[in-house]
């Protein structure tokens, strides 16, 4: 454990980082089997294992919100620059529509 952290906040960090990989898991699965596909023993799709899990990252983003396991960043960290810089990358480079793009709110 990081000794800037309290035992509250390593947890909740430990388990968003677990739920973060579950996550990361279901949409490897839906990439290469498909949305509809199951385990061959049954079992929910892989689509909605991954709304499960992404329902799972949502919570504990806002836990560790709470518990302020990612304290605020001081001056030497902009997070609008970060959240720019990615909006444009995505329109540089990727495919998705802008109109999507430029929904997130900065």
């Amino acid at each position: 454990m990081y000794k800037g952290f309290t035992s509250e906040q390593d947890e909740a960090l430990t388990i968003f980082q677990e739920e973060l990989l579950e996550a990361a898991h279901a949409i490897s699965k839906i990439r290469r089997h498909g949305p509809d596909s199951t385990h061959p023993d049954g079992g929910e799709t892989n689509l909605n294992m991954f709304r499960r899990e992404f329902a799972q990252v949502m919570v504990m983003a806002v836990i560790c919100g709470d518990l302020e396991a990612l304290p605020e960043a001081g001056p030497e960290f902009d997070v609008e620059k970060v959240l720019e810089e990615k909006i444009n990358n995505l329109k540089r480079y990727s495919t998705l529509p802008h109109v999507v793009i430029d929904r997130v709110a900065l």
